[in-house]
């Protein structure tokens, strides 16, 4: 199935963020970024919580300080019209205390005239996650 050229935009755009900001690399991410940009963590996460803005995109970034060794494999991008479906497998170890977490991971970014305006993470278990660091 091939995609439409807006999935294929979308698709680059998420590519373009998930490889350059967790690099810090903010010149490049800046211009994908809705100055209303919603970023949800699950309320359940010890950094769970709703970042606003340019500001709170970086701020959730480095609220991924709480882990250590995080990857998220292998890491299946969906394009539609207007989200990028995030299929994933989080696997990390909590910076605190060195506690393993793995477990699937989704996260869905919504894009409106090629800026990010809402990105919703789901952690499959955030309990487990809040357990092993309160450890």
């Amino acid at each position: 199935m091939s995609l439409s050229p807006k999935q294929q935009r979308n698709l680059e755009i998420l590519q373009t963020m998930a490889a350059n900001g967790i690099k810090g690399n903010w010149d490049i991410v800046r211009p994908f970024v809705d100055d209303n940009l919603e970023m949800i963590m699950p309320e359940g996460l010890p950094y769970g919580k709703t970042f606003h803005g340019w500001d709170g995109y970086r701020e959730g970034l480095a609220a991924l300080g709480f882990w250590t060794e995080l990857s998220f494999t292998p890491g299946e991008m969906v394009p539609t019209e207007d989200k990028v479906i995030y299929l994933s497998h989080l696997n990390a170890k909590i910076k605190s205390n060195g506690k393993a977490v793995s477990q699937p991971y989704v996260a869905v970014w919504e894009i409106k005239n090629e800026k990010v305006v809402k990105i919703t993470a789901f952690y499959f278990d955030t309990k487990q996650i809040a357990d092993l660091a309160s450890q």
